[in-house]
């Protein structure tokens, strides 16, 4: 009786290493690569992208991730993030274009530890740009949780 390829599949990866399954979804390694991480689910990444930057003001419906974008946007000399124009809703919708657009391309994926920053989850595109969280997924925030911010 012939096997479900699935059941092959799931062979060959349980007897993958975590290194084994890191290389399996690109993730490389550096000095200060966690050896036994694996990436965020992108729903997860996604998720923590778009909670709201500042919660508590209700005029305000900035996400962490346009705020981020708006903090990077000019480092750009060639305007690789686009215009960051408009409402809060413009810059939100530029943001999460910007994401799914680096998640798609990334050809470089790691969890390390970066200093002064901590264990932090990054992609990056072939150009260099990218986009960084916490390790979890949640989003990066130098010292938030030393200032109380939870998920």
């Amino acid at each position: 009786m012939a096997l479900q390829p699935y059941i092959y599949l799931a062979s060959m990866i349980s007897g993958l290493s975590y290194e084994g399954v890191q290389g399996l979804l690109g993730l490389i390694h550096t000095p200060g690569t966690i050896s036994t991480a694996l990436p965020p689910p992108r729903s997860t990444l996604l998720a923590s992208f778009n909670m709201p930057y500042k919660p508590n003001i209700k005029s305000s419906a900035l996400t962490h991730g346009a705020r981020a974008l708006a903090k990077h946007i000019y480092r750009s000399s060639n305007k690789f993030w686009g215009s960051l124009d408009g409402n809060d809703f413009n810059k939100n919708r530029l943001a999460v274009d910007v994401v799914n657009r680096l998640i798609e391309h990334c050809s470089w994926l790691n969890v390390h530890f970066v200093a002064p920053h901590g264990f932090l989850f990054e992609i990056r595109v072939a150009n260099g740009y990218g986009a960084r969280w916490m390790e979890d997924g949640k989003p990066y925030m130098q010292d938030g949780h030393s200032k109380g911010w939870i998920h």
